[in-house]
């Protein structure tokens, strides 16, 4: 609730942990909805015309090959 907002960060506090999420990484997006119905609709709207993600190529996602090279690295 909007009573348990502080003005201090705090280890415990699942906004302070939210916030810091959010902080350390810009592109973050967080999808929230106190309805179990609402968020599986959220999510399925979401995946709309989505294909199902590659288990074997999301495991190398970042991982470098054996020459240290970092398939479709951005940097």
């Amino acid at each position: 609730s909007a009573g348990d907002i502080g003005d201090d960060v705090t280890p415990n506090s699942i906004i302070s942990k939210l916030s810091l999420l959010a902080l350390h990484f810009p592109r973050l997006r967080i999808i929230w909805s106190r309805s179990l119905h609402a968020t599986s609709e959220i999510f399925a709207s979401l995946k709309a015309n989505q294909d199902e993600p590659d288990e074997t190529k999301a495991m190398r996602v970042g991982v470098p090959s054996e020459e240290g090279i970092v398939e479709n690295d951005v940097r």
